[in-house]
């Protein structure tokens, strides 16, 4: 004979008791060893039936029915495949676009064809006379202008296009071609 705890009141009641004395809800008796090994019999020969009924419907299959079987499964899996692919190209498609990015890339592309590229001030990419275009295939045209000193000190307003593309196999970017009109 065990004690167990009551799930009500928390008193200790005898696991051969059926209602606990203290507040009479019904104990609720702990899991022997021997129903455990029944329940795991049970379902291990529920599996093991199952598996045996299927086993049995592809042995009564004609080699026509099993041959169109497998190829509704490669079908299936081939379906999968696809669908996984357009997922993957619509997910580069996005990381490609990323006008934002293309435009701050392509300011570090234009400093380093300045006279004094720690002066330089760029807009914003919402301002006015900033224009950043997605061409596809990961290729976006930036317009935009900067301002830095010149030569001489005095601070003037460049403008620039850029045409720049994104490796989609990596992080990083690559110059296609730069206009700047002084």
């Amino acid at each position: 004979m065990a004690l167990v705890k009551c799930k009500e009141c928390g008193e200790k009641v005898s696991t051969k008791a059926k209602t606990c004395p203290s507040c009479r809800t019904k104990v609720k008796k702990p899991l022997s060893m021997l129903r455990f090994i029944i329940y795991a019999s049970v379902a291990t020969f529920v599996l093991v039936a199952v598996m045996a009924k299927y086993e049995s419907n592809l042995a009564s299959m004609t080699p026509e029915e099993r041959a169109a079987r497998e190829e509704a499964r490669e079908a299936r899996q081939a379906e999968r495949e696809r669908a996984e692919a357009q997922r993957q190209a619509q997910q580069e498609e996005r990381r490609c676009s990323d006008q934002t990015m293309a435009f701050v890339m392509s300011q570090n592309f234009v400093k380093q064809r300045l006279r004094a590229p720690s002066t330089a001030k760029f807009p914003s990419v919402t301002n006015d006379g900033v224009r950043t275009q997605y061409l596809g295939d990961c290729t976006h045209r930036v317009q935009a202008f900067v301002d830095s000193q010149n030569g001489f000190g005095a601070t003037i307003r460049t403008r620039y296009q850029a045409e720049l593309r994104k490796q989609p196999d990596a992080n990083s970017w690559n110059l296609i071609d730069i206009q700047i009109y002084e």
